[in-house]
């Protein structure tokens, strides 16, 4: 262990410490395949035991569940990543531990409160434990406080240099478990959306529980004593980067359950997932860049900073650009995969993966942002982009449900990339379209 700790504080110039991003993205690209091939399989199982009305009861939950437990987190998953990564470039050991521990203990009180307290109301509401309903509504409870000890768990392995490691629990542990545990669900009889929501809270403690491997011990670490644990001036702008974030992601699936049927819930789960694909590059490049670009920033090497970008972000758009194609070419045979009637859905898949190319364009906006001390102007701009995803919701879902939430989505997620890259542009002066910030730099 003591070796472990000792390669977090390597020479932060030494081009070969196992921080760099590019090992990161090679190990995350490797996670990243595993856990989309592992999750891909997962949903088809689910997909194919459950049927689109059932699987969407199923993906709703765990949308509500991701969605009400974003603001528990506290923002905190961001700030770890941001000053453990700062700490380690500056060789302070024991800011990591107070760190940790300070957020640990935050996450934990206010995230297994909320669940008490949710877990209270349904005890005194009308949805007996026995009931479809009553079942769905308790796992939505017990998810709460496993999500937010997930995000910040996965923040402070990634920005303690395990870029590869933070992502297992929650991309290969999760689905594997939830996949194993379904398997072994159907040889005794039919999944049901209730059975399949409890084998996912099992599967979301166990992906924490594995996590917890990957963490290094640093409460030994020696060290000055630090000032304050957490910086009290962001708290509010990362809550409401954490909320914003989730919201612009899960509320489509919030407002489909509203407006239109568990039924179109499931179709546009499958439909986003599937059309997630073309960012594939995008989002492994962006956590390994992520703890990188915090240090540039911190130890003001711009030069270096705007030159990182402009050799990432090409390769991202290209292999976008070609996964893009192969769904909308391939996109009804893939979408067979998931069980009948969902190859209905290709019209929303075409219109989701347009969406997924317009952010890839974007480049890394977001963790260029989220690491140089500018998470207010994302955490704006996401809130705006659900904003705007609400209200066209609520004209598109009713008349043309599943197609109508697919179009929606598109339009806040354009809107949102234009604005973040002009906030970059003007904040950092650092180019981000994929041909434009190899410019800026030469």
């Amino acid at each position: 262990m003591g070796h472990r700790q000792d390669m977090m504080f390597r020479d932060k110039d030494d081009p070969t410490r196992p921080t760099g991003w590019r090992e990161g993205a090679i190990g995350t690209a490797g996670v990243k395949i595993a856990g989309m091939l592992l999750a891909f399989t997962t949903s088809v199982v689910l997909a194919n035991a459950l049927g689109p009305k059932a699987y969407g009861d199923f993906a709703l939950v765990v949308s509500l569940a991701l969605l009400l437990g974003a603001p528990l987190a506290l923002g905190l998953d961001i700030l770890l990543v941001r000053e453990l990564a700062a700490a380690v470039a500056a060789d302070d050991r024991s800011r990591v531990h107070v760190l940790r521990r300070a957020v640990d203990r935050s996450v934990a009180g206010v995230s297994f409160a909320t669940s008490l307290a949710a877990s209270v109301l349904l005890l005194l509401g009308p949805w007996p434990l026995t009931s479809h309903l009553g079942v769905l509504l308790w796992g939505v409870a017990l998810l709460l406080p496993v999500c937010a000890l997930l995000r910040t768990q996965q923040a402070c392995i990634q920005g303690l240099g395990g870029v590869a490691a933070g992502q297992m629990p929650q991309l290969v542990v999760l689905p594997l478990a939830v996949l194993l545990l379904t398997t072994l669900f159907l040889t005794i009889e039919p999944l049901t959306a209730p059975a399949a929501v409890l084998i996912y809270v099992s599967a979301a403690v166990t992906a924490w529980l594995v996590g917890r491997r990957w963490l290094p011990r640093t409460e030994t670490m020696p060290g000055r004593t630090p000032g304050g644990a957490i910086p009290g001036r962001v708290a509010g702008p990362l809550i409401l980067l954490a909320v914003a974030g989730t919201a612009h992601d899960q509320l489509p699936m919030v407002m489909l359950g509203a407006l239109a049927d568990a039924r179109s819930v499931g179709l546009y789960d499958v439909a986003r997932r599937t059309a997630s694909l073309p960012s594939f590059a995008l989002v492994v490049l962006s956590i390994s860049l992520a703890p990188r670009i915090a240090e540039l920033h911190t130890t003001g090497r711009k030069t270096d900073l705007a030159r990182l970008v402009a050799r990432a972000a090409p390769p991202a758009l290209i292999v976008s650009l070609a996964v893009g194609a192969v769904l909308i070419a391939c996109g009804e045979s893939i979408l067979s995969f998931f069980g009948e009637g969902f190859d209905a859905v290709y019209p929303s898949l075409v219109i989701l993966t347009f969406g997924q190319l317009v952010y890839v364009l974007g480049g890394f906006a977001v963790p260029l942002l989220n690491m140089t001390g500018h998470d207010a102007d994302v955490a704006w701009s996401f809130l705006g982009a659900g904003a705007l995803n609400a209200g066209l919701s609520m004209v598109l879902v009713p008349p043309f449900a599943v197609e109508g939430a697919a179009v929606a989505t598109t339009v806040s997620l354009g809107a949102t990339t234009l604005f973040l890259t002009a906030r970059v542009s003007r904040r950092l002066h650092i180019g981000v379209w994929p041909v434009r910030a190899r410019q800026r730099v030469s």
